[in-house]
């Protein structure tokens, strides 16, 4: 008979044990990942939410970074490694959230963020960053500790020390522009010759530089090539570049191509 109790005090221990563990669960998941420009920097801000009947021990978040960018600092605390991500490397950083209480079914949130460069020579931003989230505790939805977030702005990298930060305030004639037609181009900070100064049309994906027959402090005339590549109904802008390919201008006054 005691040994009959034992065996079903032992079975009893173990249904209990086997069904504590089915009951601790956590549902972790990255809530949104939002990333901004500002500075020459992009901040990535990651809201990390869990949800159940349980704590989520131990939660871990990890910040992938896309190609191009470095780790500049984190404000709460994540550690980079490496700090750079290349086409042949992925870095990334790892931020370490600790507990994450269900407090009674409503469960709790906790957002992060780390800050990295802008990559120097790119004018349309559009970086990815994606973030993965994780805990010590069982997980009955795993597909959602997964989010991205993406940064698509038009910026104009910095300019090298010495050299003149010229200002384009528009285009003559106003409007659109054909193919093949002339356009001066309006501002300041020009310099008073071209020397190895270039103007370039840009947009779209595309790279063009342009004719020049005449150039001033304030005012440059360029021809619009005949180019395939520039296409009729779509919007582009022009900048001037140093000789290294380095932006010495805003590219933020744009016109369209008409017919």
């Amino acid at each position: 008979m005691k040994k009959a109790i034992v065996i079903v005090a032992v079975l009893l221990m173990a249904v209990s044990s086997a069904y504590s563990q089915e009951r601790a669960q956590a549902d972790v998941q990255v809530r949104s990942v939002a990333v901004s420009e500002a500075g020459g920097r992009l901040t990535c801000r990651v809201e990390v939410f869990s949800v159940n009947d349980d704590d989520a021990h131990d939660t871990t978040l990890r910040i992938l970074f896309p190609v191009g960018v470095t780790f500049v600092s984190s404000p709460s605390g994540c550690t980079a490694n490496p700090s750079i991500a290349s086409d042949h490397t992925q870095a990334f950083a790892t931020c370490e959230i600790g507990v994450l209480r269900h407090n009674g079914g409503r469960g709790e949130s906790r957002t992060v963020e780390v800050v990295t460069t802008v990559p120097r020579r790119e004018l349309r931003i559009s970086k990815t960053f994606g973030a993965f989230a994780w805990s010590r505790t069982p997980d009955p939805r795993p597909r959602n500790n997964y989010n991205e977030g993406t940064a698509i702005t038009v910026t104009s990298p910095g300019v090298e020390v010495g050299e003149i930060r010229s200002e384009i305030t528009g285009y003559a004639p106003a409007g659109c522009l054909r193919k093949g037609s002339t356009v001066t181009i309006r501002g300041s900070g020009f310099g008073d010759s071209q020397g190895t100064r270039r103007a370039v049309l840009g947009g779209n994906g595309i790279s063009v530089v342009l004719p020049i027959s005449a150039w001033s402090n304030t005012s440059i005339t360029a021809t619009i090539p005949n180019d395939s590549l520039i296409r009729v109904g779509l919007r582009y802008y022009i900048g001037i570049q140093n000789s290294e390919g380095n932006w010495m201008s805003n590219i933020n006054r744009s016109f369209s191509i008409c017919k």
